[in-house]
């Protein structure tokens, strides 16, 4: 699945980004690479942008740049 498709408060783990270099230098910017748990906090009213909880941030992105991120949910049982 992708970033975009996550539910509020789901919790995920970045697998994968298929961007072009551009747009993957900017994700690493804000902290965004393979293994970052991130967390959709907030949608707006027609769900672009969405906010994202990322390494003690929130970060707002836009649907089309989310949909490049592909994200596996966490397993709860795994962290308890």
């Amino acid at each position: 699945m992708t970033l975009d498709e996550c539910s509020i408060n789901e919790k995920v783990i970045i697998k994968q980004i298929i961007a072009d270099d551009q747009m993957t230098r900017r994700f690493m910017d804000i902290g965004m690479i393979e293994g970052t748990k991130v967390e959709k906090k907030y949608e707006s009213y027609w769900n672009d942008p969405a906010a994202y909880y990322v390494r003690g941030a929130v970060i707002a992105i836009r649907k089309k740049d989310a949909q490049k991120i592909k994200v596996e949910r966490i397993n709860h049982e795994i962290l308890l």
